[in-house]
């Protein structure tokens, strides 16, 4: 049998790595909804900003950063509607893409501050 706290001492490792790197996939997450928003629409880029905010929903789950899940998958349903549209729906897109993209960056930036031991399943 394996030892639990190895294994703990293991996720506390890999969630820490995960945390570190929060930063670079968000600047490039606001690089790229920022070009989408202030360039005209561009499927391509569409795509590619929506595979790094999905990776963000399934991650932030997997790490036990549960509101960065929750924050990421809204954004991520507004480029879905986008990417299904092929285009911006409508006049009011680009503010509550913004928005989303806002409450992302403050959940990631909590994230970022929190212990890096602590997780869901801990008693704080």
């Amino acid at each position: 049998m394996s030892d639990p706290n190895d294994a703990s001492a293991r996720l506390a490792a890999l969630r820490a790595s995960y945390v570190t790197h929060l930063t670079a996939r968000l600047a490039e997450l606001q690089a790229g909804l920022d070009t989408l928003l202030h360039t005209g629409w561009n499927p391509e880029l569409a795509r590619t900003v929506h595979r790094l905010v999905h990776g963000l929903t399934g991650s932030g789950a997997t790490f036990g950063f549960d509101n960065l899940s929750q924050a990421a998958h809204a954004l991520e349903q507004l480029l879905k509607a986008a990417i299904r549209a092929d285009a911006i729906p409508d006049d009011t897109w680009p503010d509550t893409a913004t928005r989303a993209l806002e409450d992302l960056t403050r959940t990631i930036q909590a994230a970022i501050a929190a212990p890096v031991a602590s997780s869901r399943h801990g008693h704080g």
